[in-house]
């Protein structure tokens, strides 16, 4: 199911928060980031970059100011976002990869090989990852593409095992170490493939084989352990290696419909979002036992991020 399916399912707009630390419940609205939804939030160093349906917010100063990008041709959500070298790449919900080289003064289309997908699906990128000078898209429905940030280069699709195991829809990608992770399908797969690999290599989270209805949502990699989060009530599963075995973390936070997870050195956060309300989530062990920070009524997580401390 895309984003805007998503966005349809929950009728309330929510808008960009930020919490004082891990030990404290408290959240603190972000006023220069208008009361929408914030599908996409990410950053890098200082800089952090959060997406709306129209436009991409940045803050130069680790959150104490922000200024709104210049509208891109798009007009629709932004789902994924990414700064590197002083620019700024966006993935959308159906119009493929914007780049700005002026942190969103100015944009252009970053589109040209972004083809293949059924029905353009291509062109709904779900997360934008950096590996080395290669950028990596996932895509709802058309598998992963990549595209080489130095030279001239074009976007070309990144494997052929997303098809054939009923997983071009990937919601996300990871990188730890030189490893990429892709977090794809519905059915309890994700897929790692490491540099010099000729495909993805498939990994089962439950150790054994098919899963109906085990979806992975996102992944991170700690620096000594992979975190993978999941929906349909499974919580998370992590692993040292980005595959099997897998070990899966019972939340006790009962029917869960997705969630997110970032880190802040080796420290997990996760946001598991249930029917009417959202658990934020710490974990200290590479997400092998959690700690219950917050709940928040009537609210929907899409994504989170750290910035210092």
């Amino acid at each position: 199911e895309g984003i805007m399916k998503t966005l349809a399912n929950y009728l309330t707009a929510f808008a960009l928060c930020v919490a004082a630390s891990p030990a404290a419940a408290q959240w603190t609205r972000v006023d220069a980031v208008p009361s929408d939804f914030v599908i996409a939030v990410r950053s890098f160093g200082d800089t952090i970059v959060a997406g709306t349906t129209t436009l991409a917010y940045v803050s130069a100063d680790a959150g104490a100011s922000w200024h709104p990008s210049q509208p891109a041709p798009i007009g629709i959500p932004v789902q994924s976002m990414l700064v590197r070298n002083g620019t700024l790449y966006v993935g959308t919900a159906g119009l493929g990869v914007f780049a700005s080289a002026s942190l969103g003064e100015t944009w252009q289309a970053f589109n040209d090989g972004l083809v293949g997908g059924f029905l353009n699906t291509q062109l709904d990128v779900s997360d934008l990852q950096v590996r080395g000078d290669s950028l990596y898209a996932s895509t709802l429905g058309a598998g992963v593409y990549v595209r080489r940030l130095n030279g001239v280069d074009v976007w070309h699709h990144f494997g052929e095992e997303f098809e054939p195991n009923q997983a071009s829809n990937v919601r996300g990608l990871a990188v730890g170490g030189s490893r990429l992770l892709a977090a794809g399908g519905g059915n309890g797969t994700v897929f790692f493939r490491d540099p010099g690999d000729g495909e993805w290599t498939l990994s089962w989270l439950d150790n054994v084989g098919l899963r109906p209805g085990l979806e992975a949502f996102g992944a991170v990699f700690t620096g000594t352990g992979w975190v993978v989060a999941t929906g349909v009530g499974r919580g998370v599963f992590s692993s040292t290696q980005g595959h099997e075995p897998w070990t899966a973390v019972n939340l006790g936070l009962g029917l869960l419909n997705s969630g997110t997870v970032t880190t802040r050195g080796h420290r997990v956060f996760g946001a598991f979002n249930r029917n009417n309300d959202v658990v934020i989530a710490h974990s200290g062990d590479d997400g092998q036992s959690w700690d219950v920070l917050d709940v928040l009524p009537q609210t929907f997580v899409f994504r989170m991020t750290t910035v210092g401390t």
